[in-house]
């Protein structure tokens, strides 16, 4: 597979990209990807997983860090669904 310059390198140069660390990593990861000659439809189904992959770990990752700063409110969730388990159980005596 061709580079992104179209002359088969890959440099930053090429696609007029900045120099910042993370943009570098980036289109180094894309650059490796891109090399391993998938066909378009493989290489957008792997990198659109791998993405996906990663933004799920990223809301598990918000979501705790969520429950714990409103910790407040899911405990007074758990004590009412603790309630209402406890009422039910009395109604079908």
């Amino acid at each position: 597979m061709r580079g992104l310059g179209g002359d088969g390198n890959t440099s930053e140069r090429d696609c007029g990209c900045s120099s910042s660390e993370f943009h570098s990593e980036l289109h180094l990861y894309f650059t490796e990807k891109a090399e391993e000659d998938l066909p378009l439809d493989k290489f957008m189904a792997t990198v659109t997983s791998e993405d996906n992959a990663s933004f799920g770990d990223l809301m598990k990752e918000n979501e705790e860090k969520h429950r714990l700063k409103h910790a407040w409110l899911y405990e007074q969730e758990q004590e009412k669904k603790q309630v209402r388990t406890w009422w039910r159980a009395g109604e079908n005596k």
